[in-house]
């Protein structure tokens, strides 16, 4: 008797998600590597300047608050307004023990003098199997990852794939626009230069990876920036706090309000993984569509440096509600003030905003039934 052996191929799929996070951190073997990702936007450059330097250091220390590292790097940020959607890739490594640890990152503007600050806490433990895809430009000596592929019609002068992994991988095969190249690895990370193959395509419409572990594939796709994984450098921890306000208990609020400047990032990091949708995942959808929200609250709702969108009552109920169902508004009416009303059907709500003061800063006016 004949016995017919299959071979099942295992798909497993890797998730593009940094937990929006500024500082990706990835476990090997023999490193733990740092990808510290910073807008384009949050550089500052002097009146008339077209280049601004800065100083990027990055602190680890354990949780006896002692310092077991530090790392330090010099970039040039030239002056373009087509990376405004981009963000600029700093890389460090280091040998780290299992245990907690806060990396701790400062951006230094050395023609300015202007520093500010971001960080995460970590626990070193189990190791990245497959880290995630870095598809890096080189334009004016920035390194730069793109928010989409549309911006590969940008002038840039090198590009390189980034890829870490842990699990015994035998090959990597890159798909793009009908192109296909494959590598053999080598050392627990691929480094491809993809220069030739992508300065045929203008503006790829798909780019996918595959990566081939005996029976096992993992299909991923090469990370692009958005402006939510970036979110720490946009808004300090006491506001990141304030904004939790919005959606956890009294009990949560309470305890997170109260805490000092040095514990509040531990405490983010605690509340996201305590309301984590999908536990045990590399995504936490929670939180990515709360940042999201918080972000086109402060992009719709803005109406002055002193009162933020996510500050005001429409930033609110959006954070909290998202998009109503429903709008309906009088800029110009007969009598009265100009309002707004947003309906949420599902949640069998209707808001009224109205503008008393005539500048547009819409206050709600029936907060007895926000809750």
């Amino acid at each position: 008797m004949m016995k017919r052996v299959f071979s099942f191929i295992i798909l497993a799929v890797i998730s593009l998600s940094l937990w929006g996070q500024d500082i990706a951190i990835e476990y090997y073997r023999d490193r733990t590597d740092f990808r510290v990702i910073i807008p384009y936007k949050s550089f500052i450059f002097g009146k008339n300047a077209e280049v601004a330097e800065y100083q990027v250091s990055m602190e680890i220390k354990d949780n006896t608050k002692k310092q077991v590292g530090r790392h330090e790097a010099k970039i040039v940020i030239y002056k373009h307004a087509e990376l405004s959607e981009s963000a600029i890739l700093v890389r460090f490594s280091d040998t780290l023990k299992s245990g907690s640890y806060v990396a701790t990152v400062i951006m230094k503007n050395l023609n300015l003098g202007d520093k500010r600050s971001f960080g995460r806490t970590f626990t070193q433990s189990e190791l990245t199997q497959i880290g995630l895809s870095y598809l890096v430009t080189r334009l004016y000596n920035m390194d730069i990852i793109l928010s989409s592929g549309k911006m590969f019609s940008l002038p840039w002068e090198k590009c390189f794939l980034y890829q870490g992994y842990s699990v015994p991988i035998d090959s990597l095969r890159l798909f793009v626009d009908g192109y296909t190249k494959t590598v053999v690895p080598s050392a627990g990370k691929i480094v491809v230069d993809l220069t030739d193959l992508l300065k045929n395509i203008e503006s790829p419409q798909q780019i996918q990876i595959t990566i081939f572990e005996g029976r096992i594939r993992y299909k991923t796709e090469p990370f692009f920036y958005s402006s939510w994984f970036s979110y720490g450098t946009i808004y300090s921890p006491k506001d990141q706090i304030e904004q939790l306000r919005y959606i956890a208990t009294q009990a949560e609020w309470r305890l997170m309000s109260r805490l000092p400047k040095a514990e509040m990032t531990k405490a983010i990091d605690q509340f996201w993984l305590v309301h984590d949708p999908s536990p045990g995942t590399e995504r936490n959808e929670a939180r990515e569509e709360f940042y999201k929200r918080v972000l086109k609250a402060d992009e719709s709702y803005t109406i002055h440096t002193k009162l933020k969108g996510w500050r005001s009552d429409r930033g609110r109920i959006f954070i909290k509600y998202g998009y109503p169902d429903y709008v309906n508004s009088e800029v110009f009416p007969v009598e009265g003030y100009p309002y707004i009303v947003w309906n949420y059907s599902k949640d069998n709500k209707e808001f009224v905003f109205v503008d008393v003061g005539g500048y547009g800063q819409y206050t709600l006016r029936n907060k007895e039934d926000e809750e």
